[in-house]
């Protein structure tokens, strides 16, 4: 008996050095993530970047991608921007910070080949009056025809759900999930990873892999920098760099190690210096991929 067999192995190899030419090409790229993207879409024709057909699964991916990037997010006390639900979808996406993991049912039964892992009870947790929130010992987010859902149990107690509404901010290095906003700006986006499928062999189940984007090159550091003692205010020119995500303030030079007094967003370049007077303070840009770019410094003086 002869079986005949698809020749897979040219294909696997082509996708991989698209994969290795690319990246190695982005990362250099002014928006590596942008450039990512845009050689998925134009270059590469069996890759996709969308790779659920159900939309309640399809968008359960991209918020489990928005927890994630919201997670590595550098960034403290900042709301995540994360994707509005599709209507009438009935999906669900249980988390279970305990078991360090996350399912997401469809009409009751639970999708294969979705792998929701390292949803860590050091991170995820709920809003009951405390910034930094408190370890549930599960969470669902519903989707259906009645709206979008979600639902968490503490401890023992009984269950308690939200209707629409929610939103998820960073707090002590934490997600917490919130009923409703408590002020906090919108966090910079910066993403690493990045989600694909490819039908490489005719015939046969997609292939879904991840590319991470090493982009290591530094943003170019603000220029201009300078203090007003008439206003007390701080301000510089912003960093030439493309993919800018935020602005760093520290009272030491950032190789101390020591965390930022505050964080510039929304493309802000000044900011009120009162508070340190007599104190040094440094100014670094970070880019989309986390990277942080040379420190410019500016003496606060007393009047």
């Amino acid at each position: 008996m002869v079986l005949a067999m698809p020749d897979a192995i040219e294909p696997f190899l082509a996708l991989l050095s698209w994969a290795d030419t690319t990246l190695t090409r982005c990362s250099s790229a002014d928006v590596p993530g942008d450039c990512l993207l845009d050689a998925a879409k134009t270059e590469k024709t069996d890759v996709k970047t969308v790779c659920e057909d159900d939309p309640g699964t399809r968008y359960f991916v991209g918020f489990y991608e928005a927890l994630r990037d919201c997670a590595e997010n550098g960034q403290d006390g900042c709301q995540c921007a994360l994707p509005l639900p599709p209507a009438g979808s009935n999906a669900t996406l249980t988390l279970d910070p305990g078991g360090r993991a996350g399912v997401v049912y469809r009409d009751g039964a639970a999708v294969q080949g979705l792998a929701f892992e390292n949803i860590s009870k050091q991170t995820i947790r709920v809003d009951v009056a405390r910034p930094e929130g408190v370890v549930p010992l599960w969470i669902n987010l519903t989707l259906g025809n009645a709206g979008f859902v979600l639902s968490y149990q503490e401890n023992q107690g009984n269950p308690v759900s939200w209707q629409p509404g929610w939103v998820v901010e960073k707090a002590a290095g934490r997600l917490v999930f919130r009923a409703s906003s408590s002020g906090a700006e919108q966090c910079a986006p910066v993403k690493t990873k990045y989600a694909f499928c490819s039908e490489v062999v005719q015939g046969m189940p997609p292939v879904k892999f991840a590319l991470t984007l090493k982009d290591e090159t530094k943003p170019e550091a603000v220029t201009g920098i300078q203090y007003d003692p008439a206003s007390t205010t701080v301000s510089f020119t912003a960093s030439s760099s493309k993919d800018l995500s935020f602005y760093n303030v520290y009272t030491e030079n950032p190789l101390s190690g020591m965390a930022p007094v505050l964080q510039l967003r929304d493309g802000t370049t000044s900011f009120d210096a009162a508070a340190y007077v007599g104190k040094t303070l440094f100014v670094t840009a970070v880019d989309r991929a986390g990277n942080e770019g040379a420190a410019a410094s500016v003496t606060i003086a007393g009047n």
